[in-house]
């Protein structure tokens, strides 16, 4: 249930409106907090989401806004407005809020065409050995992943390399973490494919 995601409540409705779009937001927070109550679980906080305030009228803030983008790959402030609500009093914050779609999405464009060019090279590289890229894998976990993992509370261990295969499994905040998939895949998987091989495909155990 924790992997519900509020996309996930919105297409179980039969899809909404974008205008109720925020409704699925606050849902799938709730959910996450029940859950996270019911298991004597700390509600994680959203630090990230504290900063400079975009939307006085409903008190929105800019990483918030960058979140939610990001997360639900918005690109309009309409569907901004929908999400979270930003926008939709005086107003006077829609250029703001239109400057930070244009910067994430100006982000996502950049970092994707580094990771392409960052996996052509790696994929000319001569061919890793067995022991190679086990060695090579465990090195960019020790050092690359796992500290900036255990910064946010959780961690990362090796538990078996099959091939193309990476099977690790993960600790602390990150095992019971509503976003762990994300966190597979983001920081560990699009990590090693980086470093070590882009075939290699990352799998919790």
């Amino acid at each position: 249930a924790l992997n519900v995601s509020n996309q996930d409540i919105a297409a179980f409705l039969g899809g909404l409106p974008e205008a109720k779009m925020h409704c699925s937001v606050m849902g799938q927070e709730a959910l996450e907090a029940a859950i996270f109550k019911y298991r004597g679980i700390e509600v994680e906080h959203h630090e990230e989401d504290e900063g400079a305030l975009i939307c006085s009228c409903f008190g929105i803030s800019e990483p918030k806004i960058r979140r939610v983008v990001i997360e639900n790959g918005l690109t309009t402030v309409e569907q901004v407005t929908s999400y979270v609500k930003a926008g939709g009093g005086c107003g006077s914050c829609l250029a703001d809020i239109e400057d930070i779609i244009t910067a994430v999405i100006d982000e996502k464009e950049t970092t994707a065409a580094r990771i392409a060019a960052e996996i052509s090279e790696a994929q000319i590289r001569k061919p890793l050995t067995n022991v190679q890229k086990i060695a090579l894998i465990q090195k960019v976990l020790d050092e690359e992943v796992r500290p900036v993992l255990i910064a946010d509370g959780g961690d990362v261990e090796l538990y078996d390399v099959d091939g193309d295969f990476v099977k690790v499994t993960l600790k602390g905040a990150c095992g019971s973490c509503a976003s762990s998939t994300a966190t597979l895949k983001d920081a560990v998987e699009a990590k090693l494919r980086l470093r070590v091989l882009p075939t290699l495909v990352v799998q919790a155990v």
